[in-house]
């Protein structure tokens, strides 16, 4: 057993090796291609991974997020000659101009929303938010169902009902001080969660089921690839069980679905709610090259606004690569100026 052990960690220590001159190399072609120089960088307002992180620490990032990639897919991602969806969604952590601070920023999604949609499309309501870990006290809350949230990164989350009771609030705040001190991202290039400052949060819950599914639209300049129903639900514990479906953009599943997560069996949406969640999520979409737009749908079948995530499962979920026509549409999309890069 401990040789097999210290084969693992030499095997994991060779293949850092190898993606660190993978990554060097590619670190020197961008530069010599000037991508560092002031004249490439983007508007203000916006980042690249290549500027927020600095040169030490992109390198670092850089080998660690590659090492993760070829683990998962088999081959190293090419940063300026992507060739497929997985590899160019990895390549636009590093390249991509975000806007900052409100990707990945709850508290900011509602920037997303045109205002072409003012009026029609909401978030839900956020009743508070803190940088401190502590919750309001009960009499501050209408009572009533929410979610508790961090406002940077994924998973970090509990459906909660106020008022509390004493031992729930002491948990949760011990919850919270752990989220805030999680750099959630960082370490993989999904650099953008920590481009604001962490704060947690009190989310309206939307519907009245337990769990509420989201209908999550993939998009690629206002055009619709992908549609998938996804449900987060935890246990007392905190762990967290996933379930998804595939559909095309009618809302059809799909012959091919998520290769480990279970198929959603039970979803409704009434007929009069798909077109709306359609017009919506082409309008924001228009703004962006690619992002995943994220709706819940209340019991009286209005949809609203949850996230706009830009790189679902950080391109290193195996079933990243589903389409090829995911790739193409990216590309004829970036061909456009968009508000939001």
């Amino acid at each position: 057993m401990a040789w097999r052990r210290a084969q693992a960690l030499f095997g994991r220590r060779a293949s850092l090796l190898r993606s660190g001159r993978v990554a060097a190399a590619q670190l020197s072609e961008l530069r010599r291609r000037g991508l560092f120089s002031p004249a490439a960088r983007p508007a203000e307002g916006f980042l690249r991974g290549i500027d927020f992180y600095s040169g030490a620490r992109l390198a670092l990032v850089l080998t660690r997020a590659m090492n993760r990639f070829h683990a998962v897919h088999g081959y190293d991602p090419d940063l300026l000659q992507p060739r497929h969806y997985a590899e160019k969604l990895f390549a636009s952590k590093f390249l991509r101009p975000f806007k900052v601070p409100e990707s990945g920023n709850k508290l900011l999604t509602s920037r997303f929303i045109p205002e072409s949609l003012a009026g029609r499309l909401s978030c839900p309501e956020i009743v508070w938010h803190s940088t401190q870990p502590v919750l309001p006290p009960d009499s501050a809350v209408p009572e009533g169902v929410y979610y508790l949230k961090a406002s940077h990164g994924s998973g970090m989350f509990r459906r909660i009902r106020y008022p509390l009771e004493a031992r729930q609030r002491e948990n949760l705040q011990r919850l919270c001080r752990q989220w805030l001190a999680t750099p959630y991202g960082l370490a993989d290039g999904e650099w953008w969660y920590g481009a604001f400052t962490p704060e947690v949060l009190l989310e309206r819950a939307i519907g009245e089921d337990t769990d509420t599914p989201s209908f999550n639209v993939w998009s690629f300049g206002g055009q619709i690839a992908l549609i998938t129903i996804y449900l987060k639900s935890l246990d007392e514990e905190g762990t967290c069980y996933e379930s998804s479906l595939w559909m095309d953009p009618g809302f059809a599943p799909l012959a091919q679905q998520h290769p480990t997560r279970p198929v959603l069996k039970s979803w409704t949406l009434d007929e009069q709610t798909r077109p709306l969640i359609l017009d919506y999520a082409r309008e924001i979409g228009r703004q962006l090259s690619f992002a995943r737009i994220d709706f819940l749908v209340d019991g009286e079948g209005r949809p609203w606004l949850g996230e706009v995530t830009f790189a679902p499962g950080n391109g290193n979920a195996r079933d990243s690569e589903r389409t090829a026509q995911n790739f193409a549409l990216w590309c004829e999309a970036e061909r456009t100026p968009r508000r939001f890069g």
